[in-house]
């Protein structure tokens, strides 16, 4: 089972190949639609089901050997309690693993690149404005031991850059045009004499290239536990 976004669905299937089947559930019909489209047009319509459904009325009576889901808890206004709910639906040996992010950091380039500091904040500022937590990825071992799953093994990682063609700016650059009608919505201030369009990646990489700058992405953190005895 997937639950999360599309693209996890299909990294599932690459990974338990034509004998497995995933099911990815998704609360956009418009994205259950693109993603059934893409899972034709790839060989894999065998192996995924999208599933149109929000993710808290999603239940079956199928137990599953994985259970992945990726930026999926930190939007839940009770992630413990929905990781325990849907953790039931995992087998006894079976693996739960969730990715989340964190964008609290405010120090993310040295030497400092003001442009690239301030394009980032955008995002912190836009996860506060909306009630998230910026830092939930730091969160995931407290939610597992609240969803009384146990102890996960962590691991984290953050996107690092600077050297020219890094795909650190296409990241940010593409991350800050998407979010655009949000910060608005949100009435949070855009940047001074940052313009918010196809070349914002471009700008940061000049800015980031005179700075001499190392910059730093979001982090992510990846949780696991393996359910020995299952849930009661």
């Amino acid at each position: 089972m997937d639950a999360g976004l599309r693209d996890v669905s299909f990294v599932a299937a690459e990974i338990v190949g034509p004998s497995g089947r995933v099911v990815g559930v998704e609360r956009d019909p418009a994205a259950v639609e693109a993603a059934r489209h893409r899972a034709a047009v790839d060989g894999h319509g065998d192996v995924v089901r999208f599933e149109n459904v929000e993710l808290a009325e999603f239940d079956t009576t199928h137990r599953f050997d994985v259970l992945v889901g990726r930026f999926i808890l930190q939007y839940l206004p009770d992630p413990a309690a929905a990781l325990n709910r849907l953790a039931h639906l995992v087998r006894p040996g079976g693996i739960v693993v969730m990715h989340d992010m964190d964008v609290s950091n405010a120090d993310v380039s040295r030497p400092l690149c003001p442009i690239w500091n301030d394009c980032y904040a955008l995002l912190r500022a836009l996860f506060r404005a909306h009630g998230i937590a910026p830092d939930f990825g730091r969160h995931l071992t407290r939610v597992f031991l609240d969803a009384g799953l146990g102890w996960p093994n962590v691991e984290s990682g953050a996107m690092t850059g600077g050297k020219p063609g890094s795909t650190v700016f296409t990241w940010l650059g593409s991350a800050v045009q998407a979010i655009e009608p949000l910060l608005v919505q949100a009435g949070i201030a855009l940047p001074d004499g940052v313009t918010i369009d196809d070349s914002l990646a471009a700008t940061l990489e000049r800015a980031v290239l005179n700075s001499r700058a190392m910059v730093l992405g979001n982090t992510h953190y990846g949780a696991w536990v393996r359910l020995d005895k299952g849930l009661e």
